[in-house]
C-alpha cells in the first residue's frame, strides 16, 4: 500500500529523491564491483562467484523494491525514522556528497566503506536493505583475500547527471 506523502514539504521531496539517487546508484556501484572485480576475474574461483551472483540476483530485487517504496512517497513515520538514523535532510545530502567525491574518484575501499554506512543506517528503515549490505559485506571480504586488487576503478559513469 502506497504510503501518502500529501504533507511532504519542498526540502522533503528532495531529500526523497536524493535518497531515491543513492539506492538507485548502489545497484550499478554493486554491479561494477561485483563483476569488475570478482564477476570475470580470473583470481576468482567460479566457486565463490556463483554463490556471489545468486546473493546478489536477490539483493537487487530487495534495492530495486525499496526505490519503488521510495518514490511513492514516505509518511511522516519513515522520515521521521529517516532522520533519526542522519540519512534524511542534510545530513544525507552531507554523506552522499562524500560518497559521490569517492565514486569519482573511483575509490573502491572508500565507496565500499560510505556504502557499508549508508546502508547500515537505511537497512534500520528499510530492513530489506539487510541483504543488500550483506551482500556489499561479502563483496568487500572476497575482495579482501583477493591479490592485487585495486584500490581505484572507474566509477564515475554510475552517478546521475
Amino acid at each position: 500500500m502506497p504510503e501518502n506523502n500529501n504533507n511532504e514539504s519542498a526540502e522533503e521531496r528532495e531529500s526523497r529523491h536524493l535518497l531515491n539517487t543513492f539506492v538507485t546508484v548502489t545497484d550499478p556501484v554493486l554491479e561494477r564491483l561485483f563483476k569488475g572485480l570478482i564477476g570475470e576475474s580470473v583470481r576468482l574461483d567460479h566457486d565463490a562467484a556463483e554463490p556471489l551472483r545468486r546473493m546478489w540476483d536477490s539483493a537487487r530485487e530487495n534495492l530495486r523494491g525499496v526505490s519503488r517504496t521510495i518514490q511513492i512517497g514516505l509518511s511522516r513515520t519513515r522520515r521521521s525514522a529517516l532522520l533519526q538514523v542522519g540519512m534524511f535532510g542534510d545530513a544525507l545530502a552531507a554523506k552522499w556528497e562524500l560518497l559521490s567525491l569517492d565514486i569519482r574518484a573511483g575509490a573502491v575501499r572508500r565507496v565500499l566503506k560510505r556504502m557499508n554506512s549508508m546502508l547500515s543506517s537505511l537497512s534500520k528503515v528499510f530492513p530489506a536493505l539487510h541483504a543488500v549490505k550483506e551482500f556489499k559485506d561479502h563483496v568487500e571480504a572476497t575482495i579482501e583475500g583477493m591479490q592485487d586488487m585495486p584500490e581505484f576503478i572507474d566509477l564515475k559513469d554510475v552517478l546521475p547527471r
